[in-house]
C-alpha cells in the first residue's frame, strides 16, 4: 500500500512541478518547487533522493557551462552534503526555491585543482 501512494505521489509532484523561467534561464523540476514544499518533503528519503539527483543534474550543466566559457570547474560535493545544505538553506530561506539554494552551494564550492 505504501508502494502505491508513494508512487502516487511521485506522480502528483512530478504533474505540479512548476519551471522557474527568466530572460536569461529557464529551469524545471523538482528543484523549483517551494521551499517549504522541500522541508515538508525531504524527510523521506525518495523525495529526498529526488531533489539530490536534480540537483547533482544542475551542479553538473552549471560546471559544464562554466567550462565551455573557459570558466575553472567546480569540486562537485556528494548526496549528503547536498542535502545538508538544502536542509539548512531551506529553513533559513522558507520562501525560496531548492534551486536558488543548489545555484548558491554551486557559488561557494571550490575550484577543481588540476
Amino acid at each position: 500500500m505504501r508502494s502505491a501512494l508513494l508512487a502516487i505521489g511521485l506522480v502528483l509532484i512530478g504533474a505540479s512541478t512548476a519551471a522557474f523561467s527568466s530572460d536569461e534561464l529557464v529551469i524545471v523540476g523538482v528543484g523549483t518547487l517551494s521551499c517549504g514544499k522541500y522541508v515538508s518533503l525531504s524527510p523521506d528519503k525518495t523525495y529526498a533522493d529526488m531533489f539530490i539527483s536534480w540537483s547533482q543534474g544542475y551542479l553538473s550543466a552549471r560546471n559544464d557551462s562554466e567550462q565551455s566559457r573557459n570558466r575553472p570547474m567546480r569540486a562537485l560535493p556528494d548526496g549528503e552534503t547536498i542535502k545538508i545544505y538544502l536542509d539548512k538553506y531551506c529553513r533559513d530561506h522558507p520562501l525560496s526555491y531548492p534551486f536558488l539554494g543548489v545555484n548558491q552551494m554551486f557559488g561557494e564550492l571550490p575550484f577543481v585543482t588540476k
